[in-house]
């Protein structure tokens, strides 16, 4: 989060026909994942500006001050995690 990278989120598709839920960075029109060293892997995503991903980051902190973070919009524990306002608790 602290890089000139922008950070995204979305799927990847490998070039052997698995898809999966993914996040990478972008250094321009260049996809930076250091997970994945596959040719032909193709990513379809939305990159997210640095101080949403930061808010979100900062929301997902325990309570205890540890980092939560995994994701902003990526499936967790079997479900989304949609936030709209980083930092405002939703009721279900």
């Amino acid at each position: 989060m602290d890089s000139s990278l922008l950070y995204a989120e979305g799927y990847a598709r490998h070039a052997n026909g698995i898809t999966h839920s993914s996040a990478w960075c972008l250094d321009g029109d260049t996809v930076v994942d250091p997970g994945v060293s596959e040719p032909g892997t193709a990513y379809f995503g939305v990159a997210l500006r640095p101080g949403y991903v930061r808010r979100v980051h900062d929301s997902q902190r325990a309570g205890d001050g540890s980092d939560m973070f995994s994701c902003v919009f990526l499936e967790l524990r079997g479900q989304f995690n949609l936030p709209l306002e980083p930092g405002r608790r939703y009721r279900p």
